[in-house]
Parts: C-alpha cells; structure tokens; sequence
C-alpha cells in the first residue's frame, strides 16, 4: 500500500509465506485475494506460473475491472534450476 515502509512489506511478506498451503497453486485466489487489500492499488505477484488449481485470467480481468493493475513477475526457468530450486 501507499506510503508502506520496505519492513512493513518485508513483514507482510513473511506473514503471508507463513500461511502458505504448500500443496496447490492457486494463483486466482492469491490475486482475488490480494486485491481486497488494494482498494484500487497495484499488485505485484511473484510466482514461478505454475498453476494446478483456480483461474488466474479470470481473476486478472476481475482486478482490470475494478481498476487495480497486476504486474506478474515470473522468473525464468533457469533462475530457478540456477539455485537448486526443483520445480514439481
């Protein structure tokens, strides 16, 4: 949100990584979700793009409609085998 200090996003971001179902990908939900706390803001989504549940588009349009804009951030795939990451 506007005029949010770097610690409270960073504290925000923990607390958010804490309630994390590990199981799914939805991202739908995680935008749908995030933009009930924007109230018209930008939302910046970092994911590795793999969805295996919900409806991402839609949820995007949804968010167009209400006048927040969505910046997805996906890295590429090799940033992710670069680190040891495994993607499943």
């Amino acid at each position: 949100t506007p005029g949010s200090s770097s610690t409270d996003i960073l504290s925000a971001i923990e607390e958010g990584s804490e309630k994390l179902d590990k199981g799914e990908t939805n991202l739908g939900a995680a935008i749908s979700a995030a933009a009930m706390r924007t109230n018209g803001a930008s939302i910046l989504l970092l994911s590795d793009g793999f969805e295996n549940v919900g409806d991402a588009r839609q949820a995007a349009r949804t968010v167009a409609a209400r006048g927040s804009r969505l910046f997805p951030l996906i890295p590429e795939i090799s940033a992710f085998q670069n680190q040891g990451i495994k993607i499943s």
